[in-house]
């Protein structure tokens, strides 16, 4: 996954100096072959689509959602991105430094770990009320107060 961040990167930094401005940002969610190779590299490591042009195509479409051609979802599209910058960018310089998206991702990989380590453990507990779905029946249902129903025979 840091390889690909790495290659995004990359391919959004037009100018080489090592930070993504919101114009770069704006210009590659534009271009053609930055999309294609996003969804290519993205593809290797998730393959949620058949192939990396059905993953491009999702791409496109969530781009489009976000800002389309018309000059309000051009802004609409600016807008999101300077949001986005805003979390990312920590020295609120305007930029996105190859440091501070690796930071975040470091962040997050951690969050993740977390998560997983919750998931594993609450696993064997779930199993033992088979899922999720006896779980509610096992609490209470729709009406659950979120006290254990015990049940006698």
């Amino acid at each position: 996954m840091r390889d690909f961040l790495r290659k995004v990167f990359d391919l959004i930094d037009s100018n080489g100096d090592d930070q993504l401005s919101a114009d770069e940002l704006m210009k590659g969610s534009d271009n053609d072959e930055v999309i294609s190779q996003v969804a290519v590299n993205f593809h290797e490591i998730f393959p949620i689509r058949k192939t990396p042009r059905e993953l491009e195509s999702f791409v496109r479409d969530v781009i489009a959602s976000v800002g389309g051609s018309s000059t309000s979802s051009i802004s609409n599209k600016q807008e999101a991105i300077h949001l986005g910058m805003k979390y990312l960018d920590d020295n609120n310089d305007g930029f996105i430094q190859r440091k501070e998206v690796g930071k975040h991702y470091n962040s997050a990989g951690k969050k993740f770990m977390d998560v997983s380590k919750t998931v594993k453990q609450m696993g064997p507990m779930l199993a033992m009320f088979g899922g999720m779905d006896n779980m509610n029946d096992f609490m209470g249902g729709a009406g659950n107060t979120g006290h254990l129903m015990i049940i006698t025979t």
